[in-house]
């Protein structure tokens, strides 16, 4: 079963993989507005059955003004490409992707954070 993970922004998407359920790795970077379509070469090139989505809670744990642009444009795309998906929380994920790297952009390996504590989270 293979997984894509993404982190939704609203001018670039982080895209991440998981093609053994076990292990998340980062994928790409792409504009937020081509991510339909991204998503539909990545359904052909990977065939994920499964499409898991960082949601950007507050640190209160309250939904932050992103959230429903978030959940809208994921359930679009899973709707679409006929994709079981899961929200999960994405707080600090940027910052724990900060500290992993010295890339200017993290997109990706937010991306990847969230999908490998989702992956985590089912054993």
């Amino acid at each position: 079963m293979n997984f894509i993970g993404l982190d939704i922004g609203k001018v670039r998407t982080g895209v991440a993989i998981s093609t053994d359920a076990k292990l998340a790795s980062p994928l790409s970077i792409v504009s937020t507005k081509e991510l339909a379509r991204c998503m539909k070469s990545l359904l052909a090139k990977f065939g994920p059955s499964h499409l898991v989505v960082g949601l950007p809670r507050g640190l209160s744990g309250l939904d932050s003004r992103q959230v429903g642009y978030t959940r809208s444009l994921a359930l679009e795309i899973a709707k679409n490409l006929k994709l079981r998906v899961t929200f999960m929380d994405e707080k600090l994920s940027t910052q724990e992707a900060k500290r992993l790297t010295v890339a200017k952009r993290v997109d990706d390996i937010s991306a990847q954070i969230v999908l490998q504590a989702y992956l985590e989270s089912r054993e």
